[in-house]
Parts: C-alpha cells; sequence; structure tokens
C-alpha cells in the first residue's frame, strides 16, 4: 500500500494544477468522492481542489448517509451546481450553499418544496431546470414562485406531466411580478395542458428581456396567438421553436422552427415575421396538412418582402397540395435566400423550381423527396439559374428527374458545386457519369454521394465507372455509397 500510494502520489504531483482541473471536472461528483478514497496523496489534493465541490447530486448518493463524512470540512460557499430531489430539502436547509448559479430539481414536488427550494438557491440562480415530475403543482403557482424568488434568473427549464384522471386547470389570475429578466424559456407538459392563456396573458407579457423560448406544440392550442404574443411583448427574441420533439436545435440563432404544429392563425404569424423581419434569419416550417399551409401561406401574404432571411427549410406532410403555394410565395418573398431545403414536396411543379431560379445568392439547395418535378424543368433550372456563380451545394435525395441529361447540364453550368448527392441513380448511365466527372475534372467539387442499391431497383451505374470517376476526379473528392 505504501508504494501504491508512493505512485499515486507521484501521478497527482507530476501534473500543474490546471492539468488536475480538467482531469477531476470531467468525472462526476460520486466518482470524484470515491477517488478520495483512493491514496492520501488523492485525498490532500482532492480536498484541496476547490473543484471537488463544484457540483453535488443525490442523483448517485444519498446525502444523508454519504455525506455524513464530509460535513465538516464541506465549503458550501464553492458549490455553484446543485441537483436534488425534493426529498433532499431537510438536508440542504442545515447548509443552505450561497453560490449556486445552476440547480436541478428532479421528480415529484409540491407547492412547498419548490418554494423552499427556491428560498434556499434562489437569489443566486441564474439557470433552473426542473424535470421528471408527475403530478406536480399547478404550472402557474411553479412559475409565479420561481420568479418571485429567483430575481436573477436567466434560464428556465421545465418538464412535467400529470395524471390523465387529475389534469390541473390553469387559472388567470395575474403573476405576482410585472417584469422579470429571464432571457431563455423551455417548457414541455406532456400535452396533458394548453398553455396558450398562461402564456399570451400571463408570462409572456412579463418577460420582455427573452431571447429564446422552446415549447412542445402539442401543448398549444393555436402558435399564431402566441407569436403575436411574442412580438408584442419580447422585442429581443432570437429563437422560437415549438416542437412535438425535443431534439430540434435551432438552424441559426435567429430563427423559427414550427414541427408538429397543428394549426395557426395567419395574423399572428404575420404579427411575428413583421415584428422580426430584421433580426429573423431561418425559417424551418413542417407544413403538416393543407389548412396549415394554407394559414401559413395568408401570413405570407400579409407580410410583404422578408429581405432579411437567409435560410427556410420546409417539410411537406403526406398528401398535401397546398404547400406548393408556400414555397412559391416564400421564395418569392424573400430575395436574400442563401438556404433552401424542401422535403417530400411530391406536388412541387416545376414553376416551384422556376421561382427557385430567380433567387441570386443561393448556396444551397435540397430538393430531398420533390418526385413530380420533371427532368426538362431540372436542366432549365440548372441552366438558367441566377445563382450559377455561388450554389455550392445540391442535394437531389429521392428524386426521379435525375438524369443524363440533367448530369450534364450541372457538369456544364454549376461550376463552382462542391457537393452533389442522390440516392436515386436509376437513369444515370456509365457513360453519363464518366461525361459528368470529365466536365468537372479540376473544378471546386469536393464530395459526390451515390444511392448504390435499393430494394425495388439495383443502380444502373457499374463498379467501373465509379472507380473512373475516383481517378479522374482525384485524391481531394471524396464519392460516397449508401444504401438507399
Amino acid at each position: 500500500m505504501i508504494t501504491q500510494d508512493k505512485i499515486n502520489g507521484s501521478f497527482v504531483s507530476l501534473f500543474p494544477f490546471e492539468v488536475l482541473d480538467v482531469i477531476f471536472n470531467r468525472l462526476p461528483f460520486r466518482e470524484c468522492i470515491k477517488c478520495t478514497s483512493v491514496c492520501q496523496s488523492w485525498n490532500a489534493f482532492l480536498f484541496s481542489w476547490p473543484g471537488l465541490w463544484f457540483e453535488i447530486s443525490d442523483q448517485c448518493c444519498n446525502f444523508e448517509k454519504d455525506m455524513k463524512a464530509y460535513e465538516k470540512s464541506l465549503p458550501w460557499d464553492h458549490v455553484q451546481r446543485l441537483s436534488i430531489k425534493a426529498s433532499s430539502l431537510d438536508y440542504l436547509s442545515c447548509h443552505l450553499p450561497e453560490n449556486v448559479h445552476t440547480a436541478t430539481l428532479r421528480e415529484e414536488f409540491d407547492a412547498r418544496d419548490i418554494r423552499r427550494f427556491c428560498m434556499f438557491v434562489g437569489s443566486t440562480l441564474t439557470t433552473l431546470r426542473l424535470e421528471h415530475g408527475f403530478c406536480n403543482p399547478l404550472p402557474e403557482i411553479v412559475i409565479d414562485t420561481i420568479l418571485q424568488h429567483c430575481p436573477n434568473l436567466q434560464h428556465l427549464i421545465y418538464y412535467s406531466s400529470w395524471d390523465i384522471n387529475f389534469i390541473p386547470v390553469v387559472s388567470l389570475a395575474p403573476l405576482s411580478i410585472h417584469q422579470h429578466p429571464l432571457e431563455s424559456l423551455e417548457m414541455d407538459f406532456d400535452n396533458i395542458i394548453k398553455l396558450d392563456a398562461l402564456l399570451t396573458q400571463r408570462l409572456i407579457p412579463v418577460l420582455p428581456n427573452m431571447k429564446h423560448i422552446r415549447l412542445n406544440s402539442h401543448d398549444l392550442r393555436n402558435v399564431g396567438d402566441v407569436l403575436d404574443a411574442l412580438a408584442r411583448y419580447c422585442p429581443r427574441l432570437e429563437t422560437t421553436i415549438f416542437s412535438d420533439t425535443t431534439i430540434i436545435n435551432p438552424a441559426s440563432s435567429h430563427s423559427l422552427c414550427l414541427r408538429g404544429v397543428d394549426q395557426i392563425r395567419s395574423e399572428g404569424l404575420a404579427s411575428f415575421l413583421s415584428q422580426y423581419d430584421q433580426q429573423l434569419d431561418t425559417l424551418d416550417l413542417h407544413l403538416s396538412s393543407d389548412d396549415l399551409a394554407r394559414s401559413v401561406s395568408s401570413g405570407l401574404s400579409l407580410l410583404g418582402h422578408a429581405q432579411h432571411l437567409r435560410k427556410i427549410c420546409l417539410t411537406s406532410g403526406m398528401n398535401c397540395f397546398k404547400t406548393h403555394d408556400v414555397c412559391v410565395r416564400l421564395v418569392s418573398q424573400c430575395p436574400q435566400l442563401e438556404q433552401v431545403s424542401l422535403a417530400q414536396f411530391d406536388f412541387l411543379a416545376d414553376d416551384g423550381l422556376q421561382a427557385l431560379g430567380q433567387l441570386e445568392h443561393l448556396e444551397s439547395l435540397s430538393l430531398s423527396g420533390c418526385l413530380l418535378v420533371s427532368p426538362n424543368a431540372l436542366v432549365r433550372f440548372v441552366e438558367e439559374t441566377h445563382s450559377k456563380h455561388c450554389l455550392r451545394q445540391l442535394n437531389l435525395d429521392s428524386m426521379l428527374a435525375l438524369t443524363d441529361k440533367v448530369l450534364d447540364a450541372i457538369g456544364r453550368n454549376l461550376v463552382m458545386l462542391e457537393r452533389l448527392q442522390t440516392t436515386r441513380c436509376f437513369y444515370i448511365s456509365d457513360r453519363g457519369l464518366r461525361y459528368f466527372v470529365d466536365s468537372f475534372s479540376g473544378s471546386s467539387l469536393r464530395e459526390l454521394v451515390f444511392g448504390q442499391a435499393s430494394a425495388i431497383q439495383p443502380c444502373s451505374l457499374s463498379r467501373e465507372a465509379l472507380l473512373y470517376a475516383q481517378s479522374r476526379l482525384g485524391s481531394q473528392v471524396t464519392i460516397k455509397e449508401i444504401i438507399c
């Protein structure tokens, strides 16, 4: 044990304090506590290291049992991150850390619990997360308590659910405060409670500094009303995400993302787009129905031109005919677009492609799943687009219109193209591919992505043609073969 202690001691003494700080900072709290028992040298270092108590959590340990040995030496003023369940509040009340800036309250808690928690650490909190709750208090009680006792809070993440037989009713009583500096709000109530009234009439009006908001779209009856309230009360807003999945991340820092939205009031959308026209640069819309597409189109018609919009991502629902109108209207009203992504636009007509051809700053175009665009329209777009000089990425996944003729037009006209992707090469011949790579030899092309197999129809390209492409284009071009 003496030898082992010397080895461990030398390990600690070999590295500068800054390096050890990085190493142990990567370990969770429970593992750091375990390391104090390795040997005397590690124990001495860790108890002299301020980071040992930087973050404490009862997720993997019991405060009453596991922390008892450290109570006398635990510097509570070092604690900056705290993650606990309501059952640990009694233990916390005996110590009251004074510098916690990030906290998480997990699982079930009642109105008294959230009040005690906020009174203990709320004065210094900048980030608060409530998660995995079930049958928790009314959301307005929780939010009112948080805003009262956490005057410096900037980020609030609030996930909760309720028993379907005990769904709380959201009241319209005013909040206790008239203004709060909160900048980021994320809420998901598992499609149990509708939040429209709480947001539009009580919460949003007291948050003038709001920059980022993320909500479960299924928690809202009509997104348009919430967008209208944001436009009226939150002049600094940057990122707005209403989505039925929490994995969606904003495409940019100034974006509007609508996914899983059932309906929207067109006037509310127009009000929102008009208010943030100068800041908004990205629209990400999932048009799940013709009614929704019609409302979006009406909202856009009230807007006029969106000079600052740089990127649009549109996904069409199955058998939605009206989404084509949204695409054409958006493109015609947003002359500065640099990136356009259209997914599953089964009914995108040739005139939609013609509208895209009028854009002069287009750098990236994705037409994934736009099945009904004709080869002639695609050739005409490539030959006549005003963005020949700047188009660098072209994604034609699952498009049946990609033929030798289209590939030849791409090779002759899109001289700045760096990446071309298609997962359906059914109508490209070996000869067509050879002509294409010959025209691109020595150009800016960096990546080709081809689909090489299908359960329905095999790819027509031979291995020899792909090897020729690789040899002709050189090692600087990556040719990927994927299963489609």
